[in-house]
């Protein structure tokens, strides 16, 4: 909630990829871009949202769009990283802040509450368009019983809509995981992302999932691949 208001007093987009914990949840998402990885592949709107300031909290997103746009964008980028976990492949950051995420949101939010900042409308206007052209494409259009075939996009839509509060989600690398930040629907369940990122994110993923359901006794949902699957 703190970074979401945040967002709100900046006039900021929150471009949140699942694992943020931002993207679904009973918080206020008004401001939540889910369909970034898809937006920044059109160049015309690429170029029309250039940012001239960033602010990342936590790891870098996956999306090879949403990095080449950061990149080419030549944006100062400020990293708050509390306990120096995150990595910085980029090597762009004009600043790495040691600082706890909620109370820095909360202690910025309050500098700007008194400025009047402009709603961020064209990246709010291309999500919602973004949204519904994808629900079309997939065949979600006339919801989860239309007979749409069943594909990695959809799976994560379907599955999006289908989370309730206190799930938690535990999802493969490689594949997987960008399917799903590039397809997964914002929506108001309290559901848990969790992922193994690195080089070796594919091995255990099973037993991690396991683990998960087992450690908090909540219901378990592990997405992973075929091939994923038989190797782990």
């Amino acid at each position: 909630e703190p970074l979401a208001h945040l967002a709100r007093a900046a006039g900021f987009p929150i471009l949140a990829d699942p694992t943020s914990q931002l993207r679904l949840g009973p918080h206020d998402r008004s401001l939540v871009v889910s369909t970034y990885d898809q937006l920044l592949r059109d160049e015309r709107f690429a170029r029309a949202v250039v940012p001239e300031l960033v602010l990342r909290f936590g790891e870098m997103p996956t999306s090879k769009p949403l990095r080449a746009w950061l990149e080419a964008s030549g944006a100062e980028e400020i990293v708050v990283d509390p306990s120096g976990g995150w990595n910085e492949p980029t090597r762009r950051a004009a600043a790495i802040v040691r600082a706890e995420p909620t109370a820095l949101a909360a202690g910025w939010a309050r500098r700007l509450e008194d400025e009047d900042r402009p709603e961020p409308r064209r990246w709010i206007e291309a999500e919602i368009a973004a949204r519904g052209a994808l629900d079309a494409a997939l065949g979600l259009d006339s919801g989860l019983n239309g007979g749409a075939p069943l594909t990695e996009p959809s799976l994560h839509r379907a599955l999006g809509r289908a989370h309730r509060d206190g799930d938690i989600v535990y999802t493969a690398s490689s594949m997987p995981i960008r399917d799903q930040e590039s397809f997964l629907d914002p929506g108001e369940a309290e559901v848990c992302f969790l992922s193994n990122r690195g080089a070796n994110g594919i091995d255990g993923l099973i037993s991690s999932g396991i683990g998960a359901a087992h450690a908090c006794g909540r219901p378990t949902t592990i997405v992973t691949g075929d091939l994923g699957l038989l190797h782990d």
